[in-house]
């Protein structure tokens, strides 16, 4: 017994297995099977670490405008950020890694990351403007999370899956996309968005979502994707959230800014 897994990741791994299988109808099933066991809220969003939030139940995307301690750095030096982008975009060299957690099949999916729980990473020589926007938004030290570019060539396909946590948001803000409609699409749970050049949105990670990326793409897809601690939490669990000396001045700091961006959903 002292080696067994805990139910909610026993049955999400269950569940991830049934579907990437083909077996929809025996994946509900595990999905509802958690739901009914109280381990999930609902059977889109399937953290292993369930926080109470004020978010309304299976609430997929976010306008990221509603973020703007996080979202106005990254769009101030956007510019910036894909210049750096055209300079250093080689997915075979060596700070770019590929995907190996068994979510795609056909090593085309590769990301470089800048920034792993909280602290920077030694990529960051290359990508000092980017480090540096990314150092204006002190709620991306987290204690669980990345920054990282991530790229998608043509037929890329993401498995369903949901992330281990509801503590944090996860941003993408789009570098490179291919310019047809309908040729890079983005799921999580029962909503769709294609992503648009220059723009971010944000979502729950904690839900299912998968990407496509088409055969006929007449590009890559490359996303800078920001973690950042969820202002829906509550006080205590938020600034657990946040790695030790996050907001460089005090952790006065870190509860102004949490107070300013914690609002009940319904009021926004």
């Amino acid at each position: 017994e002292q080696f067994a897994q805990p139910p909610a990741l026993a049955l999400r791994g269950w569940c991830d297995a049934l579907m990437w299988l083909g077996e929809m109808k025996q994946a509900q099933k595990v999905k509802r099977k958690g739901v009914q066991r109280g381990l999930w809220l609902t059977e889109w969003c399937r953290p292993t670490m369930l926080f109470d939030t004020t978010l309304a139940t299976d609430t997929f995307f976010l306008d990221a405008k509603l973020f703007p301690h996080v979202l106005n750095p990254i769009l101030k030096a956007i510019s910036l950020i894909k210049k750096e982008l055209k300079k250093n975009l080689n997915p075979r060299s060596k700070n770019w890694k590929l995907e190996e957690a068994g979510l795609h099949t056909t090593q085309q999916w590769s990301a470089l990351t800048l920034q792993v729980n909280g602290v920077a990473q030694s990529s960051c020589d290359t990508w000092p403007d980017t480090c540096a926007a990314i150092g204006l938004a002190p709620a991306t030290r987290i204690k669980d999370g990345q920054v990282k570019l991530s790229y998608m060539e043509p037929r890329t396909v993401v498995r369903p899956h949901a992330g281990p946590t509801n503590a944090r948001l996860r941003m993408h803000c789009a570098l490179m996309v291919p310019p047809s409609v309908g040729v890079a699409v983005f799921r999580v749970g029962t909503e769709t968005r294609e992503w648009k050049e220059g723009e971010c949105f944000v979502f729950d990670e904690s839900c299912e979502h998968e990407v496509h990326i088409s055969a006929a793409a007449e590009s890559p897809r490359v996303v800078l994707l920001v973690d950042f601690a969820n202002p829906y939490l509550g006080q205590e669990a938020y600034l657990d959230t946040l790695l030790e000396g996050s907001h460089a001045t005090s952790k006065t700091s870190a509860l102004d800014e949490y107070n300013t961006y914690h609002l009940p959903h319904d009021e926004l």
